[in-house]
């Protein structure tokens, strides 16, 4: 069971820049305010918190590193600072609490981003000196022996011999990670929450009395979905809790950020510049990744393995990869194409071509495609939605997302050409022309501004055309 000062603490993490009232602390721990203060004093003064000079007095939490430290070990993470700013202030406190590391529990829907997260808590203890560089980092899945329980507690609590040495053993001095932690039985549970606790655990084959106190740093993941009764016995004997975002409740430029890093990994693997048209890059946006981050990855890997197959009896210089590359389901998210579009057209240009390298870069050019070419282009997506088995109701919708973006780039193209009023009087009546142009000048007298003779606004854009 975690201790009053490690709840208090966990408590006032959770609230962020908000802080927290002495009063707020009592009531939401039922512990008595006499002793919420005396704890919160003992926080301030050990430079874990910190405390306004308002009144009612504010607690917050104080810088979670030292100032020499560097954050780049957490900076790798895309939304460290945004909507993983909660899940890596906690990691780090867990790692800097003053009377050693506290033992953590990580909650969070497969694919999303534990065994990442759990890598770069690792990384920030030895950066920061609570461990040793060489310090290990010991790895146990327990969806690995699932259809061998006897193996699990074998591999946690087993005798150590000269030929073997239980998890427990493995770890000392380092960190113990402990993934799928909902599959271990009561018994497992029992023992692995008696060493959160007291830091003593019993392995096989000792006498009751025997104990062995390993120090170690202790993480436990487990699935949301898991059994409730199981997760409130976790977290509520587990000093430290984090709960990490599915992928379809982080912001889309964090996802189109991941894009981009898959993209640029596989453009390292396979020593070529990968080409991804507009299309494409919608529907990585928009589809449903049930195993989220993982799942993201996974099929940009296979999406990118059909495409090098296609360019290495090709010849061509670079990878192009087309939505016909990945799963139906992949191309289902363009369905999704309306109800997303002003964020999507934010990250997405029509009509565009991404060039990913083994760099991180992404460029981008547009290419735009003639009207003949836009109506070939149509007839090949019906075509090719039709041979992988879409609905027509699904198709149409696709393929009025598709016009729709060929007729944006073919308005902003014509902008762009539109060089003066006569080339304009060629594309609208004569009349309208004139009727615009007389506007402008009135607005230009009264105001005493210069407006852009093609977009009739405030003459502060950058265009060539003004």
């Amino acid at each position: 069971m975690p201790t009053a000062k490690e709840r208090i603490y966990q408590l006032i993490l959770e609230s962020g820049k908000e802080g927290k009232q002495t009063q707020d602390i009592a009531d939401a721990l039922e512990i008595k305010r006499p002793n919420v203060s005396s704890i919160l004093n003992q926080l301030t003064a050990e430079g874990k918190i910190v405390k306004t000079k308002t009144r009612p007095v504010v607690y917050t939490v104080g810088s979670t590193e030292p100032m020499t430290s560097d954050t780049s070990c957490f900076s790798t993470m895309i939304g460290y600072d945004d909507s993983l700013q909660k899940a890596v202030q906690i990691a780090k406190a867990a790692i800097l609490y003053p009377q050693g590391s506290l033992h953590t529990i990580i909650v969070a829907e497969p694919g999303a981003g534990t065994t990442y997260l759990v890598s770069r808590m690792v990384q920030f203890a030895r950066d920061v000196k609570v461990i040793e560089m060489d310090a290990p980092f010991v790895k146990l899945n327990c969806s690995h022996y699932a259809d061998n329980r006897k193996q699990i507690h074998h591999e946690l609590f087993g005798k150590t011999t000269e030929s073997f040495r239980n998890r427990f053993e493995e770890a000392k001095n380092g960190v113990l990670f402990i993934d799928k932690a909902e599959m271990l039985d009561g018994v497992d549970q029992s023992a692995i929450l008696q060493y959160a606790e007291t830091g003593s655990v019993a392995y096989d084959q000792d006498e009751e009395s025997d104990l062995h106190s390993p120090k170690l740093l202790l993480i436990l993941a487990c699935s949301d979905s898991a059994n409730a009764q199981v997760l409130n016995n976790f977290t509520s004997k587990i000093p430290m809790q984090i709960t990490l975002p599915a992928l379809n409740h982080r912001p889309m430029d964090e996802r189109m950020q991941l894009i981009d890093r898959f993209l640029s990994i596989e453009s390292t693997r396979a020593k070529m510049k990968i080409e991804v048209d507009d299309e494409t890059m919608r529907a990585l946006l928009l589809y449903a990744c049930k195993v989220n981050v993982k799942q993201l990855n996974s099929d940009i890997k296979a999406g990118c393995a059909n495409a090098y197959v296609r360019t290495f009896t090709s010849h061509e210089k670079n990878i192009r990869v087309y939505l016909k590359d990945f799963p139906n389901y992949v191309q289902k998210g363009l369905l999704n194409y309306k109800q997303y579009q002003r964020e999507v057209d934010m990250l997405v240009k029509p009509n565009a071509t991404y060039v990913f390298d083994s760099e991180s870069t992404l460029q981008k050019y547009t290419n735009f495609r003639p009207v003949g070419d836009v109506y070939l282009g149509i007839q090949q997506r019906f075509r090719e939605l039709e041979g992988q088995g879409f609905q027509q109701e699904d198709i149409a919708r696709i393929v009025n997302a598709y016009v729709d973006n060929q007729f944006r780039s073919y308005v902003n193209s014509l902008t762009r050409q539109v060089i003066n009023t006569d080339q304009l009087s060629k594309l609208v009546d004569g009349k309208v022309v004139t009727f615009v142009r007389e506007f402008v000048e009135q607005c230009e007298d009264r105001f005493s501004k210069h407006y852009c003779q093609v977009c009739s606004m405030d003459c502060v854009c950058t265009s060539m055309l003004c």
